[in-house]
Parts: structure tokens; sequence; C-alpha cells
């Protein structure tokens, strides 16, 4: 690490894992998995967490009617203006303690770290803790972001349900927020810029051995829950001819998931949710409920795939006498992020290590729908094995520090660069 960071010597390793382990024992089953599911009493408790963290900071906090967590560190300009770092503390169920927690801890850090370091930053610098990044439970990924922004509707409250049948409007309103939804959150207006840090989720970095990402795409995801619908019939009784099994049905449209997927470079598809009903041994499957996922960074192989995906899955249920049911979950473009943030994010990292990467996420985060109204850029840190979404989900507390300093320099940064373009303006 080069003596030019402004932030290294203030950014604390040992504080990194303090947190990190405090936030980890939020959700902890016996296995050491993580469940922090949106709209959950672990979820609140780490909301809850990160407020206290912010408050001890002497940052402003609030929450936004959805239950965004906020901190804001005034800056000496007074304009209102402000740059935004974070990421979000929802987690899938029995997942890890990283994927998110790395983001919100390591903006929390930032943030303490510049104060440490004795910059004045002309912005206000906001920490931000969305809710629901995760789309596990209502089948649609991003949700505080979309709401802080104004993306989703009283519409998308009613529609979207959990596997119980709770609406997203439902949970929103146990957790005390609105239904409503609709309209910016108070606290987006003003942000000029916004940064997120995450593990990559994947083995890239790892592999290569470079320690630290600068992402260019995002890629898009469509999403898909699918039912097929025969007849519930006697094992042993009922002949093949007569039989309309859902399960055959959906067992096919598995597969044909799996082909189209494979047929291209950058694409993936997913069947990640199968629920069979009776489920029983000795009865042919009266109806089979699945969800679809297809992610690529090219938004005219991303539809034709879930074309090709619908055109299959009415075949599948075509041949088997059943019927097919299709509801549109999630429709997310692929974004790029925009250049300028992404050579300000490079430079800083070139900076502080030898071999930054610029690369692309195959996951969704945040920072992409951030990007469709405030230019955003992400850092990405290595992650053992590239495992995510598992108990196994790990990376190293050096990356995280040193991924946190790239952040926080990269503030200070920007800092500059937007009081300068104000005021050329």
């Amino acid at each position: 690490m080069t003596v030019e960071s402004k932030t290294a010597s203030t950014v604390s390793e040992p504080e990194i894992r303090r947190m990190l382990d405090e936030l980890g024992q939020i959700g902890r089953e016996d296995n050491g998995a993580i469940s922090r599911v949106c709209f959950t009493p672990e979820e609140e408790e780490g909301h809850a967490l990160v407020a206290s963290w912010l408050h001890e900071l002497g940052l402003e906090v609030t929450r936004d009617g959805f239950g965004n967590t906020v901190g804001v560190l005034r800056g000496f300009g007074g304009t209102g203006r402000s740059i935004a770092i974070g990421s979000h503390v929802d987690s899938v169920p029995s997942g890890g303690n990283y994927d998110g927690a790395v983001g919100v801890i390591g903006a929390l850090e930032a943030a303490r770290a510049i104060a440490g370091a004795g910059v004045t930053l002309e912005h206000d610098l906001k920490v931000v803790c969305f809710t629901a990044e995760e789309g596990a439970r209502f089948g649609m990924p991003c949700l505080g972001s979309k709401a802080a922004l104004g993306l989703l509707t009283e519409g998308d409250a009613e529609r979207l349900t959990d596997s119980q049948g709770l609406t997203l409007s439902s949970a929103v309103e146990a957790r005390g927020g609105h239904s409503a939804l609709l309209g910016p959150a108070p606290w987006v207006a003003g942000v000029e810029v916004f940064l997120e840090l995450h593990i990559e989720q994947g083995r890239v970095l790892e592999d290569s051995g470079q320690e630290i990402g600068i992402v260019d795409w995002i890629a898009g995801n469509r999403r898909l829950r699918l039912g097929m619908r025969g007849t519930t019939d006697h094992s042993g009784a009922t002949p093949m001819p007569l039989r309309r099994d859902a399960l055959v049905a959906a067992a096919g449209l598995v597969m044909d998931v799996d082909r189209l997927a494979r047929r291209t470079r950058g694409l993936v598809g997913t069947v990640g949710e199968f629920a069979v009903v009776p489920g029983a041994m000795t009865a042919v499957a009266g109806s089979v409920d699945m969800s679809v996922d297809v992610r690529s960074a090219d938004v005219m192989i991303q539809e034709d795939t879930i074309l090709a995906v619908e055109d299959s899955a009415q075949s599948r249920a075509s041949q088997q006498g059943v019927s097919l049911t299709v509801q549109d979950i999630s429709n997310v473009a692929p974004i790029m992020l925009p250049a300028w943030v992404r050579h300000s994010l490079t430079d800083v990292a070139r900076r502080l290590t030898e071999r930054p990467r610029v690369m692309t996420s195959g996951a969704g985060h945040d920072a992409a729908i951030m990007a469709r109204q405030i230019p955003s850029g992400m850092i990405f840190l290595p992650c053992r094995g590239g495992v995510s979404h598992s108990p196994e989900e790990w990376a190293s507390p050096r990356h995280i520090a040193l991924g946190t300093t790239v952040m926080a320099d990269a503030v200070v940064d920007l800092d500059r660069l937007l009081a300068e373009n104000l005021g050329e303006s």
C-alpha cells in the first residue's frame, strides 16, 4: 500500500472484524449459516445494530418509509449535495455473513476513516443500509433501492407475495412502514454519486491473484414463476397414457432451461424453487410450482432466452396435457456503470494495489438500481472459492480493509471532482 492514500492509516482491520463478528451473531443458525431474510425480526435487528454504529460515529440517522437506514456525515459545503455509500444486511435463507454486510461495514469504516484522517468533505456523506436486496422472499430483488428511487408501485406491493401468500404491502406495514411506496425517499435528493463495496461472488479475482475489481457492467435478470397443473392420480392404478403428470412437464422444462443457458457465453439460467404436490411416492403429481431466473449482460440475449423458456414451458405442458400459468416477477435490464466514476475508482485502486481488474458482475446489486438515476460505481473483493449465498461464504478482513480504503479515497477524490465541476458550471 502506498503513502498516496489519504485514509489508509485510519482504516481499521480490527474494527472491521469486530463489526462483522457482531453482525454475524444476528440470524446465526446452529451450522453457522446466516438467515436475515427481509422484513423479519432478524433483518430488523441488523438494521438496529447498523443504526447504533451510525449514532456512535456521530451521524444523523433516519429510516425511510420502506425501511432503508441512512446516516449522514455533514460536509462543510452546506449545499445539500451528497455522496452515498452502502449496501444491505439482509440475506438469503441459510446464507452467509459477507454478501451485502461487507458493503455496509465498509461504508461505516470509510466514514470513520475519512473523519479520522481529518479530511473535510464539501459534500455530505450518506451511509446507506438498504432493506430487502435479496429476491429470495418476494422474487424481485433490490426492493429497498427501488423503493428509494420511486420505482415500486402499489401494484407491485400487492402483486408480490412470499411462499406463505403474504403480500409485500403487508410485510412493509407489519414493519411499521407504508404500502404506497410512491415517490423517491427524501434522502435521495441531492445524491450525486453512489458507491458500493461487495464480495465478488465468483472466482475471477481469486483465480487471477488480483485484490480489487472495478465493475463496468452489471448483468440484468428476468424472473418467472410458473405453475403446471395436471391431475393427481394413483401411481399404480393409472396407466401411463392416461396420466396428466405435472412433474414430467416441469422436469422437462428444468432441462430446457439448462440447455438454453448453456448455448450462449455469459448467459445463466436457474430453476431455484420447485414445489411438487402432493409430493408422495405413490401419487402422480397434480401440480408443480417453480421459478426461473435468467441473467445476462446483453439485454437482447436475456429477452430472447426468457421467450424461449416460455415457449418451452407451453410445449412441455401441452405434451403432458397439463395447464400452464406464467407470472413475470422481475425484469431488470443490464446496465453499464458510468465511465467517469469507474475511472475514478480505477485510479484510486492503482495507487493502492498493483493490478485492479475491470470486470462484469453476473449478480445483481443495489448499485445497478441506483445507477438508473444516480451515477454509481462498484468495488469487488475476492471471496474464498467464489462461494456465496452459503455458510461457507468468506472474505479476508485484509481485502475488506483494502476495498474500504479504495472507497474512502474515492469519496475524497469524487468530492473534489464534483465540487470543481460545480464551480466551473
